[in-house]
């Protein structure tokens, strides 16, 4: 285990700015037909939906009379459509949704730059018309979707477009065909490094746009080729190559760092800062572990000392003889001379109850209550506190000698 965390110390570290390129590819897609339509087919006998009939695929034939199977061979599968008509730009005709697959992308990793550039049909069955000079949006999409072909809006996951968003152009490109010969086509590129930024830190949960018309401003609207147009992609289609074209550029996120391991059996814990060391052997008072017979010197004892010897701060006194520090007995002193003043207002002396005092007018009223004379009961025994009131007084004078014996530090003058 010491060995694998060693190994991956340094690797962790080189790769902790590496720049990778990658080139995701479409993980789904689907078009959405704002003129769609759908039909339940209801058995009578049961009431229930037995099929539903929806408009033909755009791009796909319809299927012929007499319920031959459907044309597939000359369906065009994954296009994503464009459409604007009757000058509706708010709810186009038709509009597509592409998801990517980021799974080639590590979580957290710093997008540098994103960028997914669709290429244009060209069959007879996907022509684009009016499309010279037109721009497609890429708005983020903030929903999961499923795959689908001409589905009805209602279907359509949330997005958002703003003025921000991403646009492209149509431009001629050369791409390599099937065959490996370069070929002309007409593409549309979009800069997705804005959106790509979002989809890497996870703050969407989801990396997909949705493409939308651009409407032209209205000095230069021409309602002949601007009210109509249509464009489609052929980037949908996973079976076809060169659909869509992506190189994303980023650099890995950090690794965390690996505590260094130390090995119990190897390391010494005297020189090893990451060990624990149970003794300290500075020179800062720690104990020392060499004994008389590694050095040939007598083992240093403490100095005795000496309360005879002149004049000694009370406080180097009480700290080498291990007693209390002198502020402790002042605070004992306090305490006493405390406890007397509350006795001598509150409790009877030791020779009894003193005259006017708290526990004399006590002693009176009781009396009276009782019917007894007040002066028979003002003087007597000390009381049941008598004995012992006397033991605290005899501690009092015991401690005050005791306190005046010891040698106090001198106040200079």
């Amino acid at each position: 285990m010491f060995a694998a965390v060693a190994l991956v110390a340094p690797v962790a570290s080189a790769k902790k700015n590496k720049t990778e390129r990658v080139k995701p590819g479409v993980a789904g897609s689907a078009y959405y037909w704002e003129s769609q339509q759908s039909q339940a087919i209801t058995d009578p006998t049961t009431d229930a939906d037995i099929i539903t009939l929806e408009g033909p695929n755009t791009f796909c034939p319809t299927t012929p009379g007499g319920g031959l199977p459907e044309q597939t061979e000359s369906c065009e599968p994954g296009r994503l459509p464009v459409m604007v008509a009757n000058s509706d730009y708010e709810t186009p005709e038709m509009m597509s949704a592409v998801g990517f697959d980021l799974s080639l992308v590590p979580f957290g990793a710093k997008v540098k730059s994103f960028k997914a550039t669709f290429i244009e049909a060209n069959d007879e069955q996907s022509q684009s018309f009016n499309h010279e000079k037109k721009k497609l949006q890429a708005c983020m999409i903030e929903q999961f979707f499923g795959d689908g072909e001409a589905r009805e809006y209602e279907e359509a996951p949330k997005f958002k477009c703003t003025g921000k968003d991403p646009i492209a152009t149509r431009k001629k490109v050369k791409v390599r065909d099937a065959e490996g010969d370069k070929v002309e086509r007409f593409a549309w590129s979009f800069d997705l490094t804005r959106f790509a930024k979002k989809w890497a830190t996870g703050e969407v949960p989801i990396a997909a746009i949705m493409l939308q018309p651009v409407q032209p401003k209205e000095k230069a609207f021409d309602p002949a080729t601007d009210s109509n147009w249509r464009v489609v992609l052929a980037g949908g289609a996973q079976e076809e190559e060169h659909g869509v074209l992506t190189e994303m550029v980023f650099t890995e996120p950090p690794l965390p760092e690996v505590p260094e391991v130390i090995d119990p059996e190897t390391s010494d814990p005297s020189t090893d800062s990451g060990g624990f060391d149970p003794v300290d052997t500075g020179s800062s008072g720690g104990v020392s572990t060499t004994s008389d017979s590694d050095t040939g010197t007598p083992e240093a004892t403490e100095e005795p000392v000496d309360l005879a010897s002149g004049e000694t701060a009370a406080e180097e006194i009480f700290s080498k003889v291990g007693g209390l520090p002198w502020y402790a007995w002042l605070g004992l002193l306090a305490g006493m001379i405390g406890f007397s003043a509350l006795r001598s207002v509150v409790l009877e002396s030791s020779t009894g109850a003193r005259p006017g005092g708290v526990l004399a007018q006590i002693h009176r009223i009781n009396a009276e209550r009782k019917g007894v004379d007040p002066a028979a009961t003002a003087v007597g025994s000390p009381g049941p506190l008598g004995a012992l009131i006397a033991t605290s007084k005899s501690a009092r004078d015991s401690i005050s000698k005791l306190v005046a014996r010891l040698p106090f530090p001198k106040r200079k003058a």
